[in-house]
């Protein structure tokens, strides 16, 4: 999440969510600033990264958000998760993933019962937990 101190912020002004367990490096803001002022492909490799991963997304998920039934924007959700996964099981919670989404919990509950529920592969592969198993917080401060 270094894109706010990459695009010239002094601190990130945002949450970031442990969406699953997994490993992670924390890297100071001051060494980030440190790389990318040598020149090289670091700069440039951001940039692209930038435009085209998170751009992209965000329209993306806008549109969607705008255009598209909850069922479907929970199963994008849990297919953009899906691929970012090492296996084909991810624990997340419904509640977590209501928020994710902007709606209730009951309406993630629903939109899995509705998009064929256990006989769909993506349903099948999400194993939901209860919401103190996952979903931890931590705010960034590191300018």
């Amino acid at each position: 999440m270094g894109v706010p101190v990459f695009l010239g912020t002094q601190t990130m002004p945002m949450e970031v969510f442990i969406q699953i367990e997994g490993e992670a490096t924390d890297l100071p803001a001051s060494v980030l600033r440190e790389a990318i002022s040598h020149g090289g492909a670091l700069r440039p490799l951001l940039v692209r990264y930038t435009e085209a991963a998170l751009l992209s997304q965000i329209v993306q998920s806008g549109a969607c958000n705008r255009l598209h039934p909850i069922d479907q924007r929970c199963a994008r959700w849990l297919f953009l998760s899906h691929d970012r996964m090492p296996g084909d099981t991810f624990p997340l919670t419904e509640e977590f993933l209501s928020q994710m989404l902007g709606v209730r919990r009951a309406t993630v509950t629903a939109a899995a019962r509705g998009a064929g529920g256990s006989s769909s592969p993506i349903w099948q592969a999400w194993k939901p937990r209860r919401a103190s198993a996952t979903g931890s917080s931590a705010r960034s401060t590191s300018a």
